[in-house]
């Protein structure tokens, strides 16, 4: 496989301070992507688990006349409290993973350059590492969203789910049901997804010879947005198996003993289209929330690099428009400043100098922010 065309990521600037970036910005996404997601995912999880609807607009119109609207919300504060950390360890597993390509490869030929199938493995590995998190997570959300809606339910909140799916079967095999499928579904899922939005990034540098740097936050957005597509698309009946198996029965009334037997009972009852009940309301929130995600944490994560090399008092440069090295007759730098001027979006008065740099010079303020591929 030829190399693509990409730029490799800066030089750690301290493991620590990095780590805790990548850890609030994909909070901040994680928050975003439960809020704007959770009314098609109830809709996407009752017509995985029942056949009492015949579509997601019948799903949709059923569950606010039968529960109201709150009822989409059902389930929601358990993923919003830890949602931010499954983002959080996704990108963060996925940087970690890259890195170490990129080490491995520059030692071994001097280039470190990715190929595809090593992007693969690093957002595989990313996926991996979340399971830990989301497959519980995942599981009480579900039981919330398709217990028996009024006097009848069966929880009371994110708690007592816990405490009643331990007492069945334990933490093991109460609350961790269904994370075989998840590992399935969340290595493919991500490395789907991380190939996908690297390859359009880089197609996207190497069609108008630009920087990715220089690619606008609406085409990251919107490259996240049809990565999302595909990460459903690929990890799509992994689903559809993991959300049967965490709304199962518990005991004699159980209908599926394990992986193996939901996929064969699922494919023996509803045929192949069985595995894609619900891909539609999915796909339909795909691509706005992973757009959202994608804009939320590359502009965040360049937001707290960009403020945090002035609060420190750092020049920070950038080479654009013919300009040259800091020091030549061609430069653009910011001024040393101090004081918090952090705004959560951008620093104020983004002031620059060109002390006698002849032009035409870049101006800092106003530039392009990178996507997350290449910070």
């Amino acid at each position: 496989m030829s190399k693509p065309h990409i730029e490799q990521e800066v030089p750690d600037q301290g493991g620590l301070k990095r780590t805790l970036k990548d850890l609030f910005a994909g909070a901040v996404g994680g928050m975003a992507q439960v809020l704007i997601g959770q009314p098609f995912d109830i809709v996407r999880v009752r017509i995985q688990t029942t056949s009492q609807y015949t579509g997601a607009l019948d799903a949709a119109t059923k569950i606010y006349q039968n529960e109201g609207a709150l009822a989409f919300y059902k389930g929601t504060l358990t993923p919003l409290i830890g949602i931010g950390a499954c983002v959080s360890i996704q990108f963060g597993g996925f940087h970690y993973a890259r890195h170490a390509f990129e080490t491995s490869n520059a030692a071994k030929t001097g280039n470190g350059q990715l190929s595809y199938s090593q992007y693969y493995a690093s957002g595989a590995f990313a996926g991996i590492a979340n399971t830990v998190l989301s497959s519980p997570i995942e599981h009480i959300r579900i039981r919330l969203q398709t217990q028996p809606h009024g006097a009848n339910r069966l929880y009371a909140g994110p708690i007592d789910c816990v405490r009643k799916l331990s007492a069945h079967q334990g933490i093991r095999g109460g609350v961790y049901r269904g994370t075989a499928v998840t590992f399935l579904r969340e290595a493919q899922a991500y490395g789907v997804w991380f190939t996908t939005f690297e390859y359009l990034m880089n197609a996207d540098a190497a069609r108008n010879n630009i920087a990715r740097s220089d690619i606008s936050t609406l085409k990251v957005a919107a490259y996240g947005g049809l990565a999302g597509e595909m990460l459903w698309i690929s990890s799509y009946p992994f689903d559809v198996i993991k959300s049967k198996m965490q709304s199962d029965a518990f005991g004699k009334e159980q209908k599926y003993k394990s992986m193996r037997d939901c996929f064969a009972k699922t494919y023996k009852g509803q045929g192949l289209g069985g595995f894609w009940r619900g891909i539609g309301p999915t796909l339909l929130r795909a691509m706005p929330l992973r757009r959202r995600v994608w804009g939320l944490c590359g502009s965040m994560k360049w937001d707290i690099e960009f403020c945090d090399a002035r609060l420190r008092g750092t020049n920070y440069y950038r080479d654009r428009q013919g300009c040259g090295a800091p020091g030549s007759p061609k430069c653009t730098y910011l001024e040393r400043v101090s004081g918090d001027l952090f705004t959560g979006s951008v620093c104020q008065e983004a002031r620059v100098s060109q002390n006698g740099c002849a032009p035409p010079c870049a101006v800092m303020q106003g530039a392009s922010r990178p996507g997350f591929g290449n910070m």
